[in-house]
């Protein structure tokens, strides 16, 4: 006899990109660069879970909506710095227009802060400078870009709020073995592999693997064996994707299936999340909603 109970299978996705955790000796000095320069608002000010002697700033759009999420973390003796393969090597940052990074060269003019020229990632404008740690960013334009929407703007910022950074673009990863994290990617975080194309810089091909709906919020790039000549490290820490909580469960439960260790569910104060190693190194991490209301 039919009981009236209906199972429903969770549907397994990833939303976008969520965060990027960095890692600075100078949190002042970051705060100054990406709050005075580049106009980005600061939502909070606390201490990193792990370590409550480490400083933990957040910034993003107005709302601190997910997909626009900066977590930067001070660490009094931050890894050498050097560019290898194995690492989370470049984030970028959303602008509205491809007018945008011109206002943008502007403003590093002034301020005599270094950039390159504009080049492409995956079709878009983008404008490559180097932060206050002298870490490379990309400021990518939206102009074209479909998909994950920008955030809101912050009427307090600087920046006017037509062009002001809405929103994290492309992760960019560089590793030894593309197919390792290519398989993490698309069979464990069900990422689709969308394009390809080279980067300029090296020559190297890249990889595009889009999360949810897609375009610029929804990407990361996989580089196969690119090495940076700069002489300054990334320290970029790991790559948040975005998931509802009853997803996040689900893929605790899919890592444990195939003996992926990772680092059990955790109360972030603002959001959960789990986090994992892929073979290369690379740290992704799943995480909820934010609330920084709180």
């Amino acid at each position: 006899m039919y009981s009236g109970l209906i199972f429903l299978e969770v549907y397994m996705q990833t939303n976008g990109l969520h965060h990027v955790t960095v890692i600075t000796h100078d949190i002042q000095r970051f705060y100054t660069f990406y709050n005075k320069v580049l106009g980005l608002k600061l939502l909070k000010e606390t201490e990193n879970i792990e370590n409550t002697v480490m400083k933990n700033l957040y910034f993003g759009d107005n709302k601190g909506n997910a997909g626009t999420l900066l977590s930067v973390i001070e660490v009094a003796n931050p890894l050498s710095i050097k560019y290898t393969t194995d690492e989370i090597y470049a984030y970028s940052l959303r602008v509205p227009t491809d007018y945008s990074l011109y206002v943008f060269k502007l403003r590093f003019d002034e301020m005599n802060i270094k950039y390159d020229t504009v080049i492409k990632l995956n079709g878009r404008h983008a404008l490559p400078f180097y932060d206050c740690d002298g870490r490379c960013v990309y400021l990518i334009s939206d102009e074209h870009n479909k998909g994950i929407p920008l955030g809101e703007p912050d009427d307090d910022s600087n920046v006017d709020a037509i062009h002001q950074i809405l929103g994290l673009g492309p992760v960019l990863i560089n590793v030894s073995e593309q197919l390792l994290t290519s398989s993490i990617l698309t069979q464990v975080l069900d990422l689709k592999h969308t394009s390809s194309y080279q980067l300029a810089a090296h020559g190297n091909g890249v990889q595009v693997f889009t999360s949810g709906d897609g375009g610029s919020g929804g990407e990361i790039h996989v580089v196969q064996g690119a090495v940076s000549e700069n002489k300054h490290s990334a320290n970029i820490e790991q790559v948040g994707l975005s998931v509802t909580e009853e997803v996040l469960s689900e893929y605790k439960k899919r890592l444990e299936s195939i003996n992926i260790p990772h680092s059990e569910i955790s109360d972030r104060k603002f959001y959960k999340t789990l986090f994992f190693k892929d073979p290369c190194g690379i740290v992704f991490e799943l995480s909820t909603k934010p609330d920084f209301n709180l």
